[in-house]
């Protein structure tokens, strides 16, 4: 279940009419509610041929980051992986786990059609952080 902030809907990914009768009943059963479902669409996909790399660079006043990516094909049905090879020396274990937590807690989407981005796997080259700068 996801909102679609573009099409101001939620969508929901079901298997089948069964699936959609279940979610009906217990709408109705919990929360007193009656709801139709609009037609049944396929939800694409997408995923990267080739690998990338991408820079991220962050400095607002008194605040400093940076963070160096690889982002590469994964194999089909693998989902979204990721793999840690910054060194604690240039950046925090913490930070290194907050960009983790990132890469995950939302759904990023493609620039082709805007669906949801699967099979691919994320690897975290290097990164730094002043905390200095980030009083």
């Amino acid at each position: 279940v996801l909102w679609n902030e573009t099409l101001q809907e939620i969508q929901v990914s079901i298997m089948g009419k069964i699936q959609l009768e279940v979610i009906k009943e217990i709408a109705l059963e919990r929360f007193n509610l009656k709801i139709e479902f609009g037609p049944c669409e396929i939800m694409y996909k997408e995923t990267i041929e080739n690998k990338i790399y991408g820079y991220g660079h962050f400095e607002p006043l008194k605040h400093y980051a940076e963070v160096h990516l690889k982002i590469e094909p994964n194999k089909r049905g693998e989902g979204i992986t990721f793999e840690n090879k910054c060194h604690a020396d240039d950046l925090t274990t913490g930070n290194q786990n907050l960009i983790k937590t990132h890469i995950f807690e939302k759904n990023h989407h493609g620039l082709l059609t805007g669906s949801p981005i699967t099979d691919i796997k994320v690897t975290l080259l290097t990164g730094r952080a002043h905390n200095k700068h980030t009083e």
